[in-house]
């Protein structure tokens, strides 16, 4: 898998990082109560990571996100980790984290997540820390 490089003159996607913060508010309140479309930030944070790969941080705050149950559909779960587009070399505790999401478990992914997951772990092998 090639690594996405951010060039140093680009600066991140400032869009981006409010859609992970507002994933990340949304993912715990149940989609009756919440006053956002959610797969509105979903698209600007697949596209973000398409266009300019996940920085380290913002690759941890969303394999946070998808690596828990939480009251995102699962379509939202799916389309973020099949975006989990690294922009620098993957590290240790982002790998620890998606292993230790696998499993039965109530808090756990689901299983078709899970496989997701699987199949992302098998892609970024060539460039983990």
């Amino acid at each position: 898998m090639m690594l996405w490089s951010l060039s140093k003159t680009v600066i991140p996607s400032v869009t981006g990082q409010k859609a992970i913060t507002d994933d990340h508010t949304a993912s715990k309140i149940s989609s009756r109560d919440r006053g956002t479309q959610v797969a509105l930030h979903v698209d600007e944070i697949s596209e973000h990571a398409f266009n300019f790969g996940l920085r380290n941080e913002e690759l941890r705050r969303v394999v946070d996100l998808v690596t828990v149950r939480t009251t995102l559909d699962q379509s939202s779960v799916t389309t973020l980790i099949k975006n989990l587009y690294p922009a620098e070399r993957v590290p240790n505790d982002v790998v620890i984290n998606v292993v230790g999401a696998l499993g039965q478990a109530k808090h756990k992914p689901t299983a078709s997540s899970q496989a997701a997951l699987v199949r992302w772990l098998n892609l970024v092998q060539d460039v983990l820390h």
